[in-house]
């Protein structure tokens, strides 16, 4: 099976954006040092780091909060870290809410959806102690219109949902535990799971603030987008998803540079044969199992890693480039690579708003992950393509609007795959307190 030409234009996109990236680390210690001497740091009191925390990509700043399944395309990345100020300076309870519509179209030669949609979005935290904390984030969305497709892809549906909702201890400075619905964005390996939240456990140990070394441990369970259910049958065991990883930072506080390098390992166990029906649209390889039935041909195990990097002009302005890479090593060669690579461009203007614009080159194979768990704006797998965004934030007036377009090819012909496109526009609210 040959990767196609588009695949190697990837390759040299992604090699630019690695090599950007590493000139930029290069840099980032002479940076930091500079930064330091012409503003020494105060022992007694550090701040919270907030110009240096790198953002979200690009082709996510229009998707983000539509819904938290991948039906909703590339997902909010959920950070791993929950910064929380000492109790006296913070709120013990906070609830924000926030409301979004978008119009959208998808099509492909012989398919075609045309829908629009409206969605509130609530997000609560409770500070038990300062060693405690409560978080979710859950909402409803409404979805109507023209569908015309063969499989559901796209599908205008109305839903409730949670991305988030679990119970946080802390123990020390160091370790935090937390248990309940967790976002599996915490990972940023979208192309193994587009931040679906699984009920689980994910364990933190986290060195250092400015400079830190990070490792992070999950065990959660796959569920539904649905109905929130396992999907098993009759005598299947419980399907699982384990990862594991380890960030190494680089975010002085107001430096003109924030580098990030992470890499890990993932595994999906005892997937249910409802999934692998579900992912057969999506590219992934089936076989026939019980003279009737089918199931994934590979199991899904392997590794990921990635790098991102920040230029910081000035508070409002700043450049980003992000990396990932994963690889599932069940499946044989050019069939389990999946890669990612993207920039963005956010300056400010006047009167308080902030214009970004980015860029995303993807390719992911037929069996790179299961394609019920990855995003479905870039196709799922046997996919290549480009999603490119632009977006306009206004501060003082309280809401942002933007657009998307995404289109997705396929690698290797397949009946069920066509290349697609889809188009979206988007209007939201800024959060506020209720």
């Amino acid at each position: 099976m040959k990767r196609t030409t588009c695949q190697k234009v990837f390759r040299q996109s992604a090699i630019g954006i690695a090599v950007a990236i590493s000139t930029l680390m290069g840099l980032s210690f002479a940076g930091a040092q500079t930064a330091e001497k012409a503003s020494p740091r105060k022992s007694a009191v550090k701040k919270t780091a907030t110009n240096s925390t790198l953002k979200k990509r690009g082709s996510q700043l229009v998707a983000q909060n539509s819904t938290p399944v991948p039906s909703s395309g590339t997902s909010a990345q959920v950070s791993a870290q929950v910064p929380v100020k000492p109790v006296q300076e913070q709120k013990r309870t906070s609830l924000r809410w926030r409301i979004s519509t978008d119009a959208r179209q998808w099509e492909n030669s012989n398919e075609r959806v045309l829908s629009a949609g409206f969605g509130i979005t609530f997000d609560f935290s409770h500070i038990v102690n300062e060693n405690l904390l409560f978080k979710a984030v859950t909402g409803a969305s409404m979805r109507s219109g023209y569908v015309h497709t063969r499989f559901g892809e796209m599908s205008a549906r109305n839903s409730i949902w949670i991305s988030d909702g679990y119970v946080q201890g802390s123990l020390g400075s160091v370790l935090k535990l937390r248990g309940g619905i967790i976002n599996q964005g915490v990972w940023n390996a979208s192309q193994v799971n587009d931040g679906v939240p699984f009920p689980g456990l994910l364990e933190i140990i986290r060195f250092g603030d400015e400079y830190f070394v990070q490792l992070m441990a999950g065990q959660s369970v796959p569920i539904a987008h649905e109905d929130l259910s396992t999907r098993t049958t009759g005598t299947e065991p419980t399907p699982t998803f384990m990862a594991e990883s380890i960030t190494i930072g680089l975010q002085p506080q107001n430096a003109w540079l924030g580098l990030s390098l992470f890499g890990g390992h993932w595994a999906y166990h005892n997937l249910p044969r409802s999934t692998a029906r579900d992912s057969d649209v999506g590219g992934n390889t089936l076989v026939e199992v019980d003279g009737w039935d089918r199931q994934f041909k590979y199991r899904f195990e392997g590794w990921f890693a990635g790098a991102s990097g920040q230029l910081n002009f000035s508070k409002r302005s700043y450049l980003s480039a992000h990396i990932e890479v994963s690889q599932n090593t069940q499946a044989p060669e050019a069939f389990g690579a999946a890669q990612v690579a993207g920039l963005t461009l956010t300056f400010g203007l006047p009167k308080n708003v902030d214009v970004t614009s980015g860029v995303d080159f993807f390719f992911s194979e037929s069996d790179a992950s299961p394609a019920y768990y990855n995003s479905t704006f870039y196709g799922h797998n046997n996919r290549q393509g480009y999603a490119v965004n632009l977006a306009a934030n206004f501060r003082d007036l309280g809401f942002r609007i933007g657009g998307m377009f995404t289109d997705a090819d396929v690698i290797n012909p397949n009946p069920l795959q066509e290349r697609q496109q889809l188009y979206m526009i988007k209007f939201e609210t800024n959060y506020a307190a209720l």
